[in-house]
């Protein structure tokens, strides 16, 4: 393979860099069952996710078992006699049916890359969790999540955090984004998303059912949007309207005669000019 072909299928699938990692074993801060699980649980998900991350390498994994630093600074130790490029660090905490887990990545030279903490609310979520929070810390531009935007009508418009926004389906930072999608015939659709990590948040847009009077599309086009036209409904037709007119003229009248029992189109009222003295 050309040497240019690789260099682009590797920018292409994201890796910027090899990166060779040691995966601390986790140290159980306490010798009880729930403490002694949760670190196994926490150490085989941290591998997991470093192996789901391209062109990372764990160096001191043995099959199921983990290889140790000695003594003070054991991560930086460990990363230097087996040449890594950095070293991962765990410390969970048990929290009701998950667990917090605190990571750090060491460089050899003892220098902290960055740490973060991972909140799981269930032991199952741990992998992906971990692995985003190692995108988060090593990789920040990786840390992402999708957004998909289904939108009933054509010719919509999309931004998010006032960047335009491309419909259908995007990759956005993992957090909370301010979303909006417009369109000149329909009132603007705003809302506030939340983007977690590796996964796609799908919002459906009904602006057909908020359509705007002519009166306000006029406004918009005042403030320099775009007019599109916008047929009207059969309902609001001119002549719709007309014959909804004389049909409700005709009722309201029938209506009146035939509530005045007493009144005769034809009886006669007898009167003389000049009163009586």
């Amino acid at each position: 393979m050309p040497v240019k072909t690789a260099l682009f299928l590797l920018l292409a699938t994201g890796i910027a860099a090899a990166e060779r990692v040691v995966v601390m074993p986790v140290v159980a801060t306490a010798r009880d069952p729930i403490t002694l699980q949760l670190g196994t649980t926490v150490e085989a998900a941290l591998v997991d996710a470093v192996h789901a991350i391209p062109g990372m390498t764990v160096l001191n994994e043995t099959g199921a078992v983990l290889r140790d630093g000695k003594g003070e600074g054991r991560a930086q130790v460990l990363a230097r006699e087996l040449s890594a490029t950095l070293a991962i660090v765990a410390e969970p905490q048990p929290v009701a049916d998950g667990a917090v887990v605190y990571l750090t990545v060491v460089e050899p030279d003892g220098h902290v890359r960055g740490s973060t903490s991972v909140v799981a609310g269930k032991l199952d979520e741990l992998p992906r969790l971990l692995r985003g929070g190692l995108q988060q810390i090593i990789d920040p531009a990786r840390y992402t999540g999708r957004l998909e935007l289904k939108v009933d009508v054509k010719g919509a418009e999309a931004e998010v955090d006032g960047r335009s926004l491309p419909l259908g389906i995007a990759e956005l930072p993992v957090g909370t984004h301010a979303l909006r999608v417009t369109h000149p015939a329909y009132h603007d659709w705003v809302r506030f998303v939340d983007i977690a990590f590796d996964r796609t948040r799908t919002e459906t847009v009904a602006l057909a059912m908020f359509p705007l009077t002519h009166g306000e599309m006029a406004d918009k086009r005042k403030r320099g949007a775009p007019l599109a036209a916008l047929a009207a409904p059969w309902y609001r037709s001119w002549w719709a309207l007309t014959v909804g007119g004389v049909v409700l003229a005709g009722v309201t009248t029938g209506i009146v005669f035939g509530t005045r029992a007493g009144l005769n189109h034809d009886h006669d009222v007898a009167y003389r000019a000049t009163p009586l003295p």
